[in-house]
């Protein structure tokens, strides 16, 4: 499965607030492609390089990192609060810096994979594109994503206050997005499902196959079946405006009237941490939530393994890691049907789809799913599919498949 291609990952950098979890997907990426490359670069910046090397042990000369600190450049808002003026220099400086990384090694590169979130390192693909090299963007969704948080929470004085500034940040990146595009030899949605939008309708010769994220089977596996776990219900992400994560604290009421029994393990941090608690607080139900803030990712298969329904009230998502990892340990999903939820989640056979992330519709379909006598047949039918689909083999298969096609 040996291939001579050199290839350049291209990675926004990373806000200097960042974990483990921020690097995730780029840990990935570099694992599966290590075997079928000559040579890997990385060009990022703020990446805790351990981490994205753990698990290429003995192979890392066939890596160059190319990871400046770029802390004080990249300090993280939320993107919408960030005066515009600022992001524009803030982000023009940080291409302009990448931009010479580039150039330093671009003579020996073959393919550039951009995976960027939102279009903003032009200024590189660009110098790729000068210098012939073929150019490839893994699409997250993170524009449509930032269109639709704007849509749903238009209403919440957080967004209201700045719907111009908003306004002006959407247009210039679908400005940015659609040159990015251009630009690219090819675009790898995410998933199936962000393939098919309607925002690729002019790209799709352009379009290849996802490249999907795989699980690591040894560790995330089931530990206890469904029947044999008590009725914990839980959360792990990030207490964001985006995530839903206030929805389902306010659903915890609804939940504990009809399941007097039911427990709740939320996980993660971010800027509505605080919020979340003191809401936990007023409902009067600090007996049966528990918080555990952030936790290594190294935890995540055991606390997994304690919930017996994992709650995803998102109102946009790519095709989450923790979604496929929730389903290789056996706790059921009932997640909200946006991004690539759909390529995994059936209903009533491989977990359960929200109508909305309404408090009510999140008590509603949680209420029921505790009474189902079909959980363990749904999680068997998901780690299954995790099986057949998002092993780390089948991962390292499509990342070959990609390079024939594009060499």
């Amino acid at each position: 499965m040996s291939n001579k291609s050199v290839i350049c990952i291209i990675r926004t950098p990373l806000p200097s607030s960042s974990r483990e979890e921020a690097c995730l997907f780029l840990r990935d990426l570099v694992e599966m492609f290590i075997p079928i490359t000559h040579k890997i670069y990385v060009v990022t910046a703020n990446a805790p390089k351990e981490e994205v090397l753990r698990f290429v042990s003995g192979r890392e000369g066939k890596i160059k990192f190319i990871n400046p600190d770029l802390k004080k450049e990249y300090e993280r808002g939320h993107i919408f609060l960030v005066s515009f003026f600022i992001w524009c220099f803030k982000h023009l400086k940080i291409q302009m810096r990448m931009s010479f990384d580039v150039y330093k090694i671009i003579r020996g590169i073959d393919i550039a994979f951009f995976y960027t979130g939102y279009p903003w390192l032009l200024s590189p693909m660009a110098i790729f594109k000068l210098f012939r090299k073929k150019v490839v963007i893994l699409e997250t969704g993170s524009l449509l994503q930032a269109q639709d948080v704007i849509r749903e929470l238009k209403d919440e004085p957080f967004f209201k206050e700045t719907s111009m500034q908003n306004n002006i940040f959407m247009l210039v990146l679908n400005l940015l997005e659609n040159i990015s595009f251009f630009l690219a030899d090819y675009i790898i949605p995410e998933s199936r499902t962000i393939g098919l939008s309607r925002r690729f309708s002019k790209y799709k010769k352009k379009i290849l196959p996802p490249l999907a994220r795989f699980v690591r089977l040894e560790k995330f596996n089931i530990i206890k079946s469904t029947s044999q776990k008590d009725k914990t219900i839980g959360y792990i992400g990030r207490f964001s405006w985006e995530k839903g994560i206030t929805n389902f604290v306010n659903a915890i009421p609804l939940i504990a009237k009809e399941a007097r029994d039911a427990k709740f393990i939320l996980v993660g941090d971010g800027p509505l941490y605080p919020y979340a608690v003191d809401l936990v607080k007023d409902h009067g139900f600090n007996n049966k939530v528990i918080f555990k803030g952030w936790v290594s990712h190294q935890e995540i298969p055991h606390i997994l393994n304690e919930m017996k329904l994992i709650v995803c009230p998102s109102y946009v998502e790519g095709l989450s890691t923790l979604l496929l990892e929730a389903m290789a340990c056996g706790s059921i999903a009932i997640t909200t049907p946006v991004g690539g939820v759909l390529d995994v989640i059936k209903e009533g056979e491989t977990g359960y789809l929200l109508e909305d992330n309404s408090p009510p519709c999140i008590s509603s379909k949680v209420v029921s799913a505790l009474k189902s006598r079909e959980l363990d047949k749904i999680a068997k039918n998901a780690r299954s599919l995790i099986e057949e689909n998002y092993t780390f083999l089948a991962a390292v298969q499509r990342a070959q498949d990609t390079i024939q096609k594009i060499s």
